[in-house]
């Protein structure tokens, strides 16, 4: 498989994932409200659990979503990617399992089969946290003997989670009277052993990283800074939450099992906007940006919805009016929203891609500038081999700013105006990402396409 080839499948299972936790969340929703329904709202999840895990699954899939495009090899993105989708299965799993076999006993087929999963599938956030802690930043174990640490906590996550879902009882509280029919008796001493494994693969895991930390030099050092910090409290709060746990105290649970679902990958993602970590800034900017554009998009499409269907209640047409105007609402804020997001995150995220727009944006302020566009250019990508060739259509070839023929190389970033090519723009990729120089040129568009027409006259 060559690397475009992962690239398109890492974007494809970005989307799933994505896609798989709406849908998860929608589920638990629905499954939720049949609970309150049935009475037992004391099964519903709190607000604290929802904000933790949802918090938790949008930090694993944006960090995993941005390393898988930008460096598929790299199997941290991956981890994390499958990571989030996993605390997504939890809400429409344990949902399914309280509605069929504690709120209504009986009433969904196969509910009280689903006990065990609903029990053991904390286990692979553990094991998957562990491989992450043990593969960052070079996606390799620091050394063959932690090598074959990550193999034995990844095994052992395998094993106690199939063997969980085997698993006839007792489960924790409120699944206390329900018994797996599916399940096999010895398995429960078992799954207890490996689950204490896993524990302790966890907490070897982050001492990985603290060893890690001081061998490192240089950038690879201040590259574990946050995954350091990260890793530091995981000894308390893996048997904090093993406590818990046993203790059935389900806000300290919660609280402990934040500590390594939400803070390893946030660190992730803190240490790739501070230091570049994986090298994926760029894309994690563009991401959130299109995340948040998302979220502005639907707020205004429910916000409109909501008091347009109010102020039109008394016409008959009122839902389809307040449909047609909150598709138009939801439109006229997308390209603006757009803008002020990706501004916004490009100078915390991205501050090389908003240097090189700036740079350009001032040039086109300043008329009266003696400075050509292909020095600007220059100046804004840090690339002084910078050359543009500009399309005279009358002629039919490609030409440099006084006329003379050019043939611009085939790896050459197009600039296009409409379906009109404009320029062609020649950089040395090894020192110039072929995104900065799209998003320079987009913003000098008005002036290539200016500098063409001068082209053209100098070649006649």
């Amino acid at each position: 498989m060559t690397r475009g080839d992962r690239v398109r499948l890492g974007r494809r299972v970005s989307a799933a994932v994505c896609g798989w936790n709406v849908v998860a969340l929608a589920c638990a929703f629905v499954g939720e409200e049949h609970l309150r329904d049935a009475g037992r709202a004391d099964l519903a999840g709190s607000a604290t659990a929802i904000l933790v895990l949802g918090l938790a699954i949008v930090i694993a899939l944006v960090v995993g979503g941005a390393v898988v495009r930008r460096r598929p090899e790299h199997p941290v993105g991956w981890i994390f990617l499958a990571l989030s989708a996993f605390i997504a299965l939890v809400g429409p799993v344990e949902a399914y399992v309280l509605n069929g076999a504690v709120a209504r006993p009986g009433s969904l087929p196969g509910a009280a089969a689903l006990a065990g999963l609903a029990d053991i599938l904390f286990l692979p956030w553990l094991a998957l946290v562990a491989l992450a802690l043990h593969l960052t930043p070079t996606g390799r174990p620091l050394s063959r003997r932690w090598g074959r640490v990550a193999q034995v906590t990844a095994g052992a996550g395998v094993v106690g989670f199939v063997g969980g879902i085997f698993r006839r009882g007792p489960f924790d509280p409120p699944l206390d009277q329900t018994t797996n029919p599916i399940g096999v008796p010895f398995l429960g001493p078992v799954v207890g052993v490996v689950v204490l494994i896993v524990g302790l693969g966890l907490i070897a895991a982050g001492i990985s990283v603290v060893v890690r930390f001081r061998r490192a030099e240089g950038l690879e050092r201040r590259q574990l800074q946050w995954m350091y910090l990260a890793a530091v409290p995981l000894p308390l709060f893996v048997p904090a939450a093993f406590v818990a746990a046993y203790t059935d105290q389900s806000t300290p649970l919660l609280l402990a099992t934040a500590g390594f679902i939400v803070l390893v990958p946030a660190a992730a993602g803190l240490a790739i906007t501070q230091y570049h970590l994986y090298e994926v800034d760029r894309i994690l900017s563009r991401t959130l940006t299109y995340a948040l554009l998302t979220a502005v998009v639907a707020i205004t499409y429910v916000s409109v919805v909501t008091m347009a269907g109010r102020a039109l209640a008394r016409f008959d047409e009122s839902s389809s009016l307040a449909t047609v105007l909150a598709t138009l609402g939801a439109v006229s804020v997308f390209s603006p929203a757009r803008r002020v997001i990706q501004d916004a995150l490009d100078r915390r995220f991205n501050r090389r891609r908003f240097e090189a727009v700036r740079v350009v944006q001032r040039r086109l302020a300043e008329p009266t500038s003696s400075r050509s566009i292909e020095d600007v250019l220059r100046e804004a990508l840090g690339d002084p081999s910078v050359r543009v060739s500009y399309w005279v259509e009358e002629r039919g070839q490609w030409v440099l700013a006084d006329g003379r023929a050019s043939n611009p190389s085939a790896d050459a970033v197009e600039v296009r105006r409409g379906e009109a090519p404009v320029a062609r723009i020649d950089v040395d990729r090894t020192r110039t990402d072929r995104e900065l120089v799209e998003a320079a040129a987009g913003a000098a568009i008005p002036e290539l396409d200016n500098a063409r027409l001068r082209a053209a006259i100098s070649l006649q």
